[in-house]
Parts: structure tokens; C-alpha cells; sequence
């Protein structure tokens, strides 16, 4: 019996979450490495948009013009977390943004944060299916040691800081913007990609995702990240 108890704090018999909970974890996958192990995030295809596993990454090919489209991770909601993005854009697209869902509830309630390849961000929440700019397009400011490693790496690390009513947006850990909203409380993630009018197709890659939702851990993050930040 007391080998059982010692066990069981140590996890040996903890239950599995059950899905759609809201879980403290940390959770990581590297599509490019692990493409065929389960990534959380399921497989869609249609005439306007699909999402699939393939080498580079989980890709989100958009087939249509002024497009926007997700991949969703439906397997339990966040409410408080940090997520790292590996994120980037197929050279041939158009005017074209990436980023992410998240506190996603349904089609008609979210938050999505996005940065276009022209350089510019938002960031909106979609409350009962009205679209409300809490963020509207801005021209982010990088350093040239930033644009230098994204231009070498091809690809962006976007980071969402999610605490309480409060979040905050990173490129390669530069900060970029900050927002309160208590409209939504918790949700799921989403990997996300909108296409504008200037090409039919966009194609976007998601290569890694790193997400922390243990408290205590999230709560040091917060406070190195944003009252600690200079």
C-alpha cells in the first residue's frame, strides 16, 4: 500500500485527461523529426484549404484567395501558457500571414494573433462571430540580429504569452505587442494561416511547437518575460 501511494504521487497511476479538459503540462513536438507520431493536431483536407504532415513540417495549404483556415489541436484546452511557434512561409506565397488560434471554444469564439510576410501583426478576438481588432495591423520593428536569424533560418519562433487577461506577443524573443481582453477564459490552440488576393494558393509550415500550462512554471515565465523584460 505504501509502495502504491509513493507511486502514485510520483504519477505511475494517474489518469490520462480526459479531452477537452483544461491541463497543466508541458507539451512539445517537432513535426519535422516525429511526422508520423501524433501530433495532437488532425488531418483535413477540402477544396479550400488542407492540413497535413509532410516533411517539412505540418503544412497549411490554402487553396483559394482571401482564405483564412486552421489546423486545430482538439485534444484539451489552455487557459494560462506560453507557446512556442515554429513557424514559415512557403517563398512562392502571395501577401500571406501565419500565427494562431487560441482560447478557441468554436468557429464563432477565439483569439488569433497573426504576422504577414510583409512584416506587419495583429491580433483579434472573434466573440459570437463578430471579428473585434483588438490589435490592428502595426509594422513590427525588428533588430537586424533578428532579421538576420530569420532570414538564415526561414522561419520565425512566435511566442504567446497567455496569463489570466493578459497577453503578450514575441518574434525570436523580441517583444512586439501586448493587450488585455477577458472575453474569452480558456480553449484550445490552433496552427493558422490566411491568404490574401494577390495569389489563389499560400502555403504555410508549422516545425515545432513547444507549450508549458503548469502554473507555477508559467506564472516564472510571466514574470521574467514581461515585468522583468526591458
Amino acid at each position: 500500500m505504501l509502495l502504491r501511494r509513493l507511486l502514485e504521487k510520483l504519477g505511475f497511476f494517474r489518469k490520462k485527461p480526459e479531452t477537452g479538459t483544461i491541463v497543466p503540462e508541458k507539451w512539445e513536438h517537432d513535426f519535422r523529426r516525429h511526422k508520423n507520431k501524433k501530433s495532437r493536431f488532425g488531418e483535413e483536407e477540402g477544396e479550400k484549404f488542407a492540413a497535413l504532415h509532410e516533411e517539412n513540417g505540418l503544412l497549411l495549404e490554402i487553396r483559394s484567395s482571401n482564405v483564412f483556415a486552421w489546423a486545430l489541436n482538439s485534444v484539451y484546452r489552455y487557459r494560462n501558457f506560453i507557446v512556442d511557434l515554429g513557424l514559415s512561409f512557403d517563398p512562392e506565397n502571395g501577401y500571406s500571414s501565419v500565427g494562431a488560434l487560441f482560447r478557441y471554444l468554436s468557429e464563432e469564439n477565439y483569439y488569433y494573433a497573426l504576422y504577414s510576410n510583409r512584416g506587419y501583426f495583429r491580433f483579434d478576438v472573434v466573440f459570437n462571430g463578430n471579428p473585434i481588432p483588438l490589435i490592428s495591423w502595426m509594422e513590427v520593428e525588428l533588430s537586424e540580429e533578428t532579421k538576420e536569424e530569420i532570414e538564415t533560418n526561414g522561419e520565425i519562433l512566435f511566442r504567446i504569452i497567455a496569463h489570466e487577461q493578459s497577453f503578450a506577443f514575441f518574434i525570436n524573443g523580441e517583444w512586439i505587442a501586448e493587450m488585455d481582453d477577458e472575453m474569452i477564459d480558456s480553449g484550445y490552440i490552433a496552427f493558422a494561416g490566411q491568404n490574401y488576393g494577390e495569389k489563389e494558393t499560400a502555403r504555410f509550415y508549422l516545425s515545432s511547437i513547444v507549450l508549458e500550462s503548469r502554473p507555477m512554471e508559467v506564472e516564472v515565465l510571466y514574470q521574467r518575460w514581461i515585468n522583468y523584460l526591458e
